[in-house]
C-alpha cells in the first residue's frame, strides 16, 4: 500500500448503518480521481468496498490508543467520518493519538451540527467538514478551516447529471427508503400504512429492502405486498437514482439519502424514530428540501395527507441547493489543505 496518499477512516454496523462507509468510498474515488490515490480504514468485520479500492483493516471497537497504534505506518493525512453520536466521546483523544504521528487530520462531521467541539487544541483537526450544517451560526471550535453547507455533501458522481424530467411531470410515484439497514424497522410500519390507506389514490409506490436487510426480511416485506396492484419492493439497488428519478415524492430516513432526492429534483419527507433524529434533521427541512414526520412510525392518515401535500405544494427546485457535485468539490478542497505547509500550532 505504498502509493496511498491519503486514507479515509470509517465504520458501518447494524446500529451505525452503512452511510459512513459509502461516503468513504465515494470521498475514496473522488480524491484519487483528483490526483491523490486514497485508501479506506476500516473495521475488521465491515462490509467488503468495492475492490479497486486498497483497505487497511482494523480489529473492531478498539479504545482510541490502540486504533490509533494499529493505523498505516506511515504519516498520510487521514479523513475520519466518525461523526455518529455513539463514537464522538472517543473522538478527542483519536484525534491527539493521530496528531502526534504527525499527520494532517480532516473530520467530517456528519451531523446537523458542529457537534465535535473538543476542550482544547490539541484535539483540534485541520479541516472540519460539516455538509449537513444549512447555515452555520458561529466559526467552527474544532478546526483551522471550516467547510460547510451542501456543496460538500458527498454523493456518488451519477448524481450530478440533472434529471431528463422534473418531479412535478412525472407519474404519481412514490419512493420510500429509510436505510440501508433500518434498525427501527420504519419500513415496514410505512409498508402497513401504506397498505391500510396511507397510498394516494392514483398512486404506485417502491419500497427499497436495503443491503441490510436480509433474506427473511426481504421476503417477509415482498409477502406483504404480494396482493397489491399498487405497492412492490426494491431489493438492495446498487443505487437510489433510478428509483428517485422515478419518484415525485419521497420518503426516507434520517440519514443521506435526502440529499440523493434532492440532487434528483424530489421532495423528501423524512421519517425518523424519535425526537432526536427530527430535530437533527430539521435544517434539512428549514431549507425547503423536505418535511420532516412527526417521529416514530407513521400512520395512514398522516402519511397519505403528507404525500399529497409534498406534491401540491409547489416546492423550489432542490438542485439549486444540492447538485451532486460536492464529492469532487470537497475532494479538491481537501487536497488543497491537507498537502500544504503544516498550520501554525500544529502538533
Amino acid at each position: 500500500m505504498d502509493e496511498i496518499e491519503i486514507w479515509v477512516r470509517a465504520r458501518s454496523g447494524p446500529k451505525l448503518g452503512i452511510g459512513h462507509q459509502v461516503r468513504a468510498i465515494i470521498l475514496s474515488d473522488a480524491l484519487t480521481a483528483a490526483g491523490r490515490p486514497a485508501g479506506l480504514i476500516l473495521d475488521a468485520d465491515a462490509p467488503a468496498p468495492p475492490p479497486h479500492l486498497p483497505v487497511h483493516r482494523l480489529p473492531p471497537h478498539q479504545a482510541p490508543p490502540e486504533e490509533a497504534a494499529a493505523y498505516p505506518a506511515d504519516d498520510a493525512p487521514v479523513v475520519l467520518d466518525l461523526s455518529h453520536p455513539s463514537m464522538l466521546s472517543d473522538l478527542p483523544e483519536l484525534v491527539r493519538r493521530l496528531r502526534r504521528q504527525a499527520r494532517r487530520l480532516a473530520l467530517i462531521d456528519g451531523l446537523d451540527r458542529e457537534a465535535y467541539a473538543p476542550d482544547d487544541r490539541s484535539s483540534a483537526v485541520d479541516v472540519a467538514i460539516t455538509p449537513y450544517v444549512i447555515e452555520p451560526e458561529a466559526p467552527a471550535r474544532n478546526a483551522d478551516l471550516w467547510l460547510h453547507g451542501p456543496d460538500f455533501a458527498v454523493l456518488e458522481p451519477i448524481y450530478a447529471a440533472p434529471p431528463e424530467r422534473p418531479a412535478k411531470d412525472r407519474e404519481p410515484h412514490l419512493l420510500i427508503s429509510i436505510s440501508g439497514t433500518d434498525p427501527w424497522r420504519l419500513t415496514e410500519a410505512a409498508t402497513g400504512a401504506l397498505l391500510h390507506g396511507g397510498l394516494p389514490d392514483g398512486w404506485r409506490a417502491e419500497i427499497v429492502a436495503g443491503p441490510g436487510f436480509g433474506s427473511a426480511r426481504t421476503r417477509a416485506l415482498t409477502d406483504a405486498v404480494d396482493r397489491s396492484d399498487h405497492v412492490s419492493i426494491l431489493s438492495a439497488p446498487d443505487n437510489l437514482r433510478v428509483g428517485l428519478l422515478r419518484a415525485r415524492v419521497a420518503v426516507l430516513g434520517p440519514g443521506l439519502a435526502k440529499y440523493e432526492a434532492a440532487a434528483c429534483g424530489v421532495f423528501s419527507l423524512i421519517c425518523t424514530p424519535d425526537r432526536v433524529y427530527a430535530q437533527m434533521n430539521q435544517p434539512f427541512a428549514e431549507a425547503g428540501l423536505g418535511h420532516v414526520l412527526p417521529p416514530g412510525p407513521p400512520d395512514a392518515a398522516h402519511l397519505r395527507e403528507a404525500i399529497l401535500a409534498a406534491d401540491q405544494a409547489g416546492h423550489a427546485d432542490p438542485r439549486t441547493i444540492i447538485d451532486g457535485r460536492g464529492a469532487a468539490r470537497l475532494a479538491e478542497r481537501l487536497i488543497s489543505e491537507l498537502f500544504t505547509e503544516s498550520r501554525d500550532g500544529d502538533a
